[in-house]
């Protein structure tokens, strides 16, 4: 009787530990998914800034070329000013 009695205390506790591990192997599980999507989320997220430095980029050169642009005719114009202002006093 005693053995029978031990036994079942032996298998309820067997059966208590492998609940557990089963317990711990799903949230293994669980974690490792979630490690795994961080991972693709990172990697997304890197693309992402990646394709924005070169909109930045893209966009810096086209602020650098405009104002460049700009500075050219208002040098335009101001030289266009003197020789205006030339061309009258040679008229007088």
């Amino acid at each position: 009787m005693k053995i029978l009695a031990s036994q079942a205390k032996f298998n309820q506790a067997n059966e208590l530990q492998n609940e557990k591990f089963d317990r711990l192997l799903s949230k293994q599980g669980d974690l490792i998914t979630a490690v795994n999507n961080l991972s693709a989320e990172i990697k997304e997220l890197k693309q992402l800034d990646f394709r924005m430095r070169q909109k930045n980029s893209r966009i810096r050169t086209i602020i650098r070329r405009a104002k460049e642009e700009l500075l050219a005719q208002m040098l335009l114009i101001e030289v266009k000013k003197k020789l205006e202002l030339d061309y009258t006093r040679l008229n007088y």
